[in-house]
């Protein structure tokens, strides 16, 4: 028989689960938009670290981490700038490079980081819309750059 998933769940796992909530309210309160996807990112930057210190890391911990960025970092950062016209095109190609890189990435097992970290793709557009830069440019270079073979060193904290 199968366990419930709060019977899978470890207390780690609900520090994770911030960071999809922070997500959440990002989208619903968006003057609030950059202290929510920041307040996601310090989420985000701890569970793994807690995970690893404490109950070990999951399966479904794992997955948890990349659903909840997918709202924090790939959905949430959608609602900072606004389009016209053909620039919908450029929040669409982040939001599909977000998704490809967080697919991806799971399917490995690496000590780095392959194509730019959604979060730090989100962050990029969170200090662009606190210092006033509407760029919709912006998007497409941070989607494109999440699915380039870049290397990036992963921090630990």
């Amino acid at each position: 028989m199968e366990r419930s998933v709060f019977r899978v769940m470890k207390w780690t796992d609900a520090v994770t689960l911030l960071n999809a909530i922070f997500g959440f309210m990002a989208i619903f309160y968006r003057h609030l938009a950059p202290l929510f996807i920041t307040l996601a990112f310090i989420a985000d930057s701890v569970d793994g670290p807690l995970s690893r210190r404490f109950t070990g890391s999951t399966k479904l911990g794992k997955e948890l981490d990349s659903l909840s960025d997918l709202v924090s970092f790939g959905i949430a950062p959608l609602f900072l700038l606004s389009f016209r016209g053909y620039e919908i095109l450029f929040p669409l190609v982040y939001l599909i490079g977000g998704i490809l890189r967080l697919g991806y990435f799971n399917t490995l097992s690496l000590s780095y980081f392959i194509g730019l970290p959604i979060p730090a793709a989100a962050l990029t557009i969170v200090i662009l819309s606190v210092a006033g830069i509407n760029t919709p440019w912006a998007y497409l270079l941070l989607g494109i750059l999440m699915v380039t073979p870049l290397r990036i060193r992963k921090l630990r904290i």
